[in-house]
C-alpha cells in the first residue's frame, strides 16, 4: 500500500512509519511512502489535532476525494518519543485501512450492549467534534450476525477495540 504525507512533521512520520510495519507481521503487504501530498496515493495522511483521528474502512478510501486526506492522525504528538496511546492510534488506523470494523461493534455482542451510551456521545462529541448520529452510527451500532457474512471470534483485547 503506498501513502502520502498530507503535512505532518518527522516526528510524527517516524512515528507512523515504525508502527506500520507491526502490520506486515500478520498480513501480507508492504508499505510504500510516496511524495508529500501525492493525490494518487492509496492511503493520504493528515496530522490535524483539531480533526482526532480517524480513517476510511478498506477500498471505501478510493471513494475519497483525491485532494483530501483518507485518514488523520491528530493524537500523534511531535515529539521524538512514540507513546504507547500514540502506537495503539497508528495500529488502530491502519487496522481500519486493512478493513477491520471495531471490536465493539462485533456481531457477537448483538442484543448485549454494556456500554453507557450518553457518556459515549459526550465524550466523541468533545474529542472528534461528532454529533449523535454520526457516534450511533460508527461507535454504537453492533453488526447483526446477517450483515456480516464472515468474523472471527470476538476479542476484547484487540486493537480494534
Amino acid at each position: 500500500l503506498d501513502y502520502s504525507f498530507f503535512g505532518g512533521t518527522s516526528n510524527q512520520h517516524s512515528k507512523v512509519e515504525d508502527t506500520i510495519q507491526e502490520w506486515t507481521w500478520y498480513a501480507n503487504l508492504i508499505f510504500s511512502r510516496s511524495t508529500p501530498n501525492n493525490p494518487n496515493a492509496t492511503l493520504r495522511i493528515a496530522f490535524d489535532p483539531t480533526k482526532g483521528s480517524w480513517s476510511y474502512v478498506g477500498n471505501a478510501a478510493r471513494d475519497c476525494d483525491r485532494s483530501a486526506p483518507t485518514m488523520n492522525l491528530g493524537w500523534i504528538s511531535d515529539t521524538d518519543t512514540l507513546m504507547r496511546h500514540e502506537r495503539g492510534v497508528i495500529l488502530h488506523q491502519f487496522g481500519h485501512v486493512l478493513g477491520l470494523m471495531h471490536e465493539h461493534e462485533h456481531p457477537a455482542r448483538s442484543g448485549v450492549r454494556r456500554l453507557r451510551e450518553a457518556e459515549i456521545l459526550q465524550y466523541y462529541k468533545q474529542t472528534q467534534g461528532l454529533d449523535e448520529i454520526t457516534v450511533q452510527r460508527q461507535v454504537l451500532d453492533v453488526y447483526s450476525e446477517r450483515s456480516v457474512s464472515s468474523y472471527s471470534q470476538h476479542d476484547p483485547t484487540s486493537i480494534m477495540t
